[in-house]
């Protein structure tokens, strides 16, 4: 039997996070919601960034993705497989990736698989 060669290029080439610009201090937002210690002393945070009016986790999450292609030097044409990750869905019924997808073929990306 002959040994099957190994894949190259394979793998988790790279990772992107992306933060929205506004953030609330944690100690504001207890004061606020008068409950004091309860996210800095029970769930450990500082601060909560969250988007605007004119931001929602599909712009994020293409925002993450186009920045970690320029940052890598890669087109949205030499990506086969992408994966993505959250909790939260668009309007309860479509997926991010979805989303994600109509993009990548919109540039010429008509072979991307994902989940």
């Amino acid at each position: 039997m002959d040994a099957v060669p190994l894949q190259q290029n394979i793998g988790i080439r790279g990772l992107y996070v992306y933060f929205p610009r506004l953030v609330v201090q944690q100690v504001d937002l207890e004061q606020a919601d008068s409950c004091s210690g309860k996210y800095t002393v029970g769930l450990g945070q500082e601060a909560m960034s969250f988007c605007g009016d004119r931001e929602d986790v599909v712009s994020m999450a293409a925002t993450a993705v186009l920045r970690l292609l320029e940052a890598a030097g890669v087109a949205l044409t030499e990506i086969g497989k992408l994966d993505v990750g959250t909790e939260t869905g668009v309007d309860r019924s479509k997926s991010v990736m979805s989303y994600l997808v109509q993009h990548f073929q919109e540039q010429g990306n008509t072979t991307l698989q994902g989940s």
